[in-house]
Parts: structure tokens; C-alpha cells; sequence
């Protein structure tokens, strides 16, 4: 296989299509950083399309039954959960889960990357990336 190298410029290179990389992704681009976001597959969802999970856990707390769109994190989260129709929470054990299924997972994922004009998504490459920028930050 030849050696190919390819220069992309962004403001935020996020490696990984999944529920976390998509986030911020997403959340990078609405606030104005022009996105690359690369993905070894060729579909979104990460670890649940690929393992074909049925749930997502980690958006919920243990303490009652929340609303599907009332996630413990709130921004992007609330609005992935609150557009999975048809998603229901049900509790596992001693944790709340959203079953939504991998499929409607890696399609909404999909859906959310294609509205954002500041995404660039590049599938199925391996690469290195050299990161030159700095950090401003004030207290």
C-alpha cells in the first residue's frame, strides 16, 4: 500500500464518529471552529453501531425515571435523546438506559453530522496529525 499524505487545516480535529466524538464535533462547530471529524468506519455510532448495542447508558442518574430528553448532562445530549423517537428509558439494575437501538443511533448521528456546515467528515483513513496551536485561557 503507497504511502499517502494528506494535509487538512481545521480548528478542532476530533478522531471518532461515536456518541462522544459526534458531541463535540457538533459542539465545536456551533460555536464557530471550522471541524474535521475522522472516522475509521465508514458509518457513525462508534462502539454502539459497531457492537450493535440496544442501550445507551451514562445519560441518566439512579435516583427516579427521567424524561428521555432530561439527560444529566443537558446541551447536545438532551437534544440527541429528546430525537431518538420512539426511544424509551428503562432501568437496568441500578442504572436508567435509553433503548434506542444501534440503528437509529448511527443514522441520527449521521443526520446531525450532514446539518452542520462547519463538519468536514473524513471516513475510513488512518492518519497522524501534528497539532500546532496554543491555549489562551484567563482566571
Amino acid at each position: 500500500m503507497p504511502d499517502r499524505k494528506r494535509t487538512v487545516s481545521c480548528d478542532v480535529l476530533v478522531v471518532g464518529g461515536g456518541i462522544a466524538g459526534t458531541a463535540a464535533a457538533i459542539s465545536a462547530a456551533r460555536a464557530g471552529a471550522q471541524v474535521v471529524l475522522a472516522e475509521k468506519n465508514s458509518y457513525f455510532g462508534g462502539t454502539i453501531a459497531g457492537a450493535m448495542h440496544q442501550a445507551l447508558c451514562g445519560f441518566y442518574g439512579r435516583k427516579k425515571p427521567p424524561a428521555p430528553d432530561r439527560t444529566i448532562h443537558g446541551g447536545f445530549a438532551d437534544e440527541f435523546c429528546a430525537a431518538l423517537k420512539g426511544a424509551e428509558v428503562r432501568q437496568m439494575g441500578r442504572v436508567f438506559v435509553l433503548a434506542a437501538g444501534y440503528k437509529n443511533t448511527a443514522a441520527l448521528l449521521a443526520g446531525f453530522i450532514r446539518d452542520e456546515k462547519r463538519i468536514r467528515f473524513i471516513r475510513g483513513v488512518v492518519f497522524q496529525a501534528e497539532c500546532r496551536s496554543h491555549v489562551v485561557s484567563s482566571f
